[in-house]
């Protein structure tokens, strides 16, 4: 099968209904490359793997402990799942509690008193997320503030690569485009006013890899999510995700995940143990849910 990197949509906060959330997720497999208009603040508390941050390549473990601004790009892979508590809050949380000045990645491990430490606080705090308690919000702004400072002082900048803004704008070009065949190198490039040559440049010093690989990975993803939520005609899955030809769509495919988008959809509504396929990229089951804490 062919090494692409895995991508997924720009994620936005646009959905949330608070300004700053706890959440206890679990990565089993991969978290494809992605950005986003939040801050994330995550503690590893079990598992190992890598994350690249900024394209460079960073191992994590139990007691990781990193913040990803608005101007990072990151992807991860687990070798042991990894369980995380993360935290997401909008940049007004961050000018609230006068982090705002805060632009790039930073990254550190806990020694293991620390990390038994600010776990503790963290998980008290996202014990409470669901409960109708007296200054939630508070206790979670408080247990935020306490981990940034930590990592800030003691951790390693990852700043983002020249560039990095322009690409923001282009993952959320193309997250907004990638449907339309004709879209190319250079309606991304004019999209952040770039020339095509540089912009070919910076989105691979970027982002990891090339437009066109970036390109075809996300239209691959967008097909796998109809293939395994909807009914559809796998024919208009590929004209839906900005494939022009059935050839080249049933050839890419079977490259990229050894089996064709029939066999994939059978896969994704059928048994999922025994059957050799890769898993399919949903995004809610990308994220494997961890156990329950409580």
């Amino acid at each position: 099968m062919s090494e692409f990197v895995p991508i997924c949509p720009y994620l936005l906060e646009s959905d949330s209904s608070s300004k700053i959330f706890f959440s206890y997720r679990g990565v089993d497999l991969y978290f494809p490359l992605h950005g986003h208009d939040f801050y994330e603040l995550e503690l590893v508390i079990s598992g190992s793997g890598r994350q690249w941050i900024n394209n460079v390549c960073v191992p994590i473990q139990k007691g990781s402990l990193y913040l990803l601004s608005l101007s990072d790009v990151h992807r991860m892979e687990a070798d042991e799942g990894l369980r995380i508590i993360s935290i997401h809050y909008l940049p007004e949380v961050a000018a609230q509690i006068d982090f705002a000045s805060v632009h790039e990645a930073w990254f550190m491990n806990l020694s293991p008193e620390d990390y038994q430490l600010f776990y503790q606080l963290a998980f008290d705090a996202l014990k409470e997320k669901s409960q109708d308690v007296p200054f939630r919000t508070q206790h979670m702004l408080s247990v935020t503030m306490l981990l940034l400072t930590r990592l800030l002082r003691d951790g390693k900048a990852y700043p983002p690569a020249e560039g990095s803004q322009q690409m923001h704008t282009v993952l959320k070009f193309i997250n907004e485009n990638y449907a339309k065949s004709e879209l190319r190198l250079k309606d991304a490039a004019d999209a952040c006013g770039l020339s095509p040559c540089y912009f070919s440049t910076v989105f691979h010093n970027v982002v990891g890899c090339g437009f066109s690989e970036y390109l075809t990975s996300f239209r691959l993803h967008r097909a796998c999510l109809l293939l395994g939520n909807t009914s559809i005609p796998i024919t208009e899955a590929a004209y839906n995700s900005g494939f022009s030809s059935l050839s080249h769509f049933f050839r890419v495919f079977r490259g990229v995940y050894g089996c064709t988008p029939k066999q994939y959809r059978d896969r994704a509504f059928g048994p999922a143990q025994g059957n050799g396929f890769p898993e399919y990229p949903r995004l809610e089951n990308t994220i494997t849910p961890a156990p329950a804490l409580l």
